[in-house]
């Protein structure tokens, strides 16, 4: 799919039968569908263009206008008197990674023969549909349409959790061969961060695919409330991996802590003991060299034997006493 210079992200005109052909912007003035046809427009919600299609089609009311081209969204469901659905979700860019993992907004309108969705030019990963399409195996209906585009979102942030268990994984199982394996604080905060950000608008989403099987309106088989059943059984268990992922990153950060913690009191505790050590030591050889006369054996040959050998048994008594006390 080869993006436009207009508002027009992409086309395709739905022949009925699994297959596709793509629309220019300029075959939407004259277009008339078929009884067997749909219309799928997707469009860049932030272009110009795009207001101006919205505010001179008839397809659309000023109410459901203003609506798609809302500022701030919460994934939720509208259902209007006339077989018109309203819905508010949630994908992922096309080149999303664990550091650039936001979810941005989608707005999708369907109607019988129409289906208008609405995001940033590239909010949505169109590469599968457009396959299937090629291959006459995609959606036939605007909702077979819809599942499919909500099945592709739900699958990628299936991926991006996956990605982030193993992140998660591999940290533990450096953190446990390597004692000295140091994670990367900011990386991991902010890790967290995002799986707080994710579970945020997965819960709505989940809300949001539940009350889905339950629309009553024309199109909603048996087959397209089964595959979204699927979809609210893949946001669960995202979410529920979420939750367990951030607390496996809380662990880590807890663990590291606590390394440092011991190594800390440990290095405190060795520099303790070496001062105890040491400082009985040092009273003595500075009371000695003071530069005074009549420091005993001074004037004996053997005097400074004599004081090596008392210091090192002063040093054996402090041993003996640091062992007792189970200092050692």
């Amino acid at each position: 799919m080869q993006q436009q210079e207009s508002g027009l992200v992409f086309g395709f005109l739905l022949d009925g039968n699994g297959g596709a052909r793509p629309l220019q912007r300029s075959e939407l003035a004259g277009l008339q569908l078929q009884a067997q046809q749909k219309l799928w427009l997707h469009w860049d919600k932030d272009n110009l263009d795009t207001q101006d299609w919205l505010q001179h089609t008839s397809q659309v009311s000023e109410l459901e206008r203003q609506l798609l081209l809302a500022k701030g969204t919460r994934p939720r469901l509208l259902e209007h008197h006339d077989q018109t659905l309203l819905l508010f979700s949630r994908v992922l860019a096309r080149n999303y990674s664990l550091e650039n993992s936001a979810l941005l907004s989608l707005r999708v309108l369907v109607k019988d023969q129409l289906l208008l969705s609405f995001a940033h030019a590239d909010a949505y990963p169109d590469a599968e549909l457009e396959q299937s399409f090629k291959q006459n195996t995609g959606p036939r209906t605007t909702t077979e349409l819809l599942t499919a585009i909500l099945k592709t979102s739900a699958q990628d942030i299936d991926v991006l959790v996956e990605q982030l268990a193993d992140f998660i994984d591999t940290q533990e199982e450096s953190m446990v061969q390597d004692i000295r394996f140091r994670t990367n604080q900011k990386q991991m905060l902010q890790l967290r961060r995002d799986s707080a950000n994710l579970r945020r608008y997965l819960i709505p989403m989940r809300d949001l695919f539940s009350v889905l099987q339950r629309v009553q309106t024309e199109g909603f088989n048996h087959n397209v409330k089964a595959q979204l059943g699927e979809i609210h059984n893949s946001t669960i268990r995202s979410l529920e991996e979420l939750d367990l992922s951030r607390e496996r990153v809380g662990f880590i950060l807890e663990a590291e802590k606590r390394q440092r913690e011991e190594r800390s009191g440990r290095t405190i505790y060795l520099l303790t003991l070496i001062t105890a050590f040491f400082l009985p030591l040092s009273f003595i050889t500075g009371l000695l060299g003071v530069n005074l006369g009549g420091i005993p054996g001074g004037e004996s040959e053997l005097g400074f034997i004599v004081a090596c050998i008392g210091l090192g048994i002063l040093a054996i008594v402090q041993l003996a006493l640091l062992r007792l006390l189970h200092w050692l």
